[in-house]
């Protein structure tokens, strides 16, 4: 019997890390920074999800993706969770299940302020590390 790879907990960003490289829709997503950026209150922060298919060209933004109440390792200021956006309603008709895909841009802001900007993934098994590793 074959094995699965084990899924690691989390994926380097510029600065700190995402739970995830590959969400589906509804999917629960987490993005962590090193230090206390985010609004305590989980309704303080907004999430934005930038579709880039073909390299840095944003080709349709999505602002209303809901933020999940905190969880056990998780928990503003420095962790944000959020639902990944059900975009079937942006792709052909509203209920034949395509949805956007490809690379995607996150940002987060808390205040009316950018406090998170997650667009490259690294991978030290591919070559790509983060700056300060």
């Amino acid at each position: 019997m074959q094995r699965h790879p084990r899924r690691r907990s989390a994926v380097p960003v510029d600065a700190g890390e995402v739970s995830t490289p590959f969400a589906r829709p509804n999917d629960p997503v987490s993005v962590r920074r090193e230090t206390d950026v985010f609004a305590a209150d989980p309704a303080g922060n907004s999430v934005s999800i930038c579709f880039r298919p073909r390299g840095d060209v944003c080709r349709v933004t999505v602002t209303d993706v809901h933020v999940l109440t905190p969880v056990t390792g998780c928990a503003p200021p420095r962790c944000v969770r959020f639902a990944f956006p059900d975009t079937d309603d942006r792709v052909g008709t509203g209920d034949d299940r395509h949805t956007l895909t490809g690379p995607v841009r996150i940002t987060i802001a808390s205040s009316d302020q950018i406090t998170a900007v997650i667009d490259t993934l690294f991978s030290p098994n591919a070559g790509h590390l983060r700056p300060d590793r």
